[in-house]
């Protein structure tokens, strides 16, 4: 008997015998092979509501949505977006606070599929007129991480002048929704004096969230 060329799906002529043996074949075949589920973000729990072990593997694409993969108990996210958003200044910062302050923030919103999302901050220069300070990442209030930066602008030994860093990290403590992302900058409470992170058109400072 002939076969489909894709699936090897039973393929009788007028001249072959009926029987629910070929039937059952063909239709053991298109089982194996489900394919992707086409549906909606507001119709996928009820297009799947009767999914379990039975359906592991299969892929759903939400023409409004996202691409899930079912692992027989849960749906999970296998792609990133990429860049959800963020911010640049071409303007001078300083502070002599000792408490983080804002150098720049950007507002993005966090898909749902718990996947971690990367915070990236440039400072082209970064100093303090004693020598030593901090810069900081926060979600929100949440103080993500901190790094410490030397460098005074005013020196005038080679090598202890301003320096230029990037800063990133991966955050997978983001819930969906909208959030909040910080870059900031102190002084140290020992040293004190003042911090500040130059910026011009050619170096902005920046922060970006991408999601991973």
């Amino acid at each position: 008997m002939a076969t489909s060329p894709r699936l090897g799906l039973n393929r009788p002529t007028t001249s072959d015998a009926f029987t629910t043996a070929t039937l059952a074949a063909n239709i053991d075949l298109l089982d194996d092979s489900p394919g992707i589920l086409v549906t909606t973000v507001a119709d996928r729990a009820t297009d799947t509501s009767g999914w379990g072990a039975g359906q592991a593997g299969r892929w759903v694409y939400e023409t409004d949505g996202f691409l899930w993969v079912w692992t027989g108990s849960a749906f999970v996210r296998k792609h990133g977006v990429g860049r959800l958003g963020g911010v640049s200044s071409t303007s001078n910062f300083s502070t002599a606070s000792q408490s983080a302050v804002t150098v720049v923030q950007t507002t993005v919103t966090v898909p749902v599929g718990g996947r971690a999302v990367q915070i990236i901050a440039n400072a082209p220069y970064v100093s303090n007129s004693n020598g030593f300070c901090f810069v900081s990442l926060f979600r929100g209030a949440t103080q993500l991480e901190e790094w410490s930066a030397t460098g005074n602008a005013a020196s005038g030994t080679a090598g202890s002048r301003q320096n230029g860093r990037s800063f990133s990290l991966v955050d997978t403590g983001a819930s969906a929704g909208s959030t909040t992302y910080h870059f900031k900058a102190r002084s140290d409470s020992v040293v004190a004096g003042t911090t500040t992170l130059n910026a011009d058109t050619l170096w902005p400072i920046s922060l970006n969230v991408i999601e991973l």
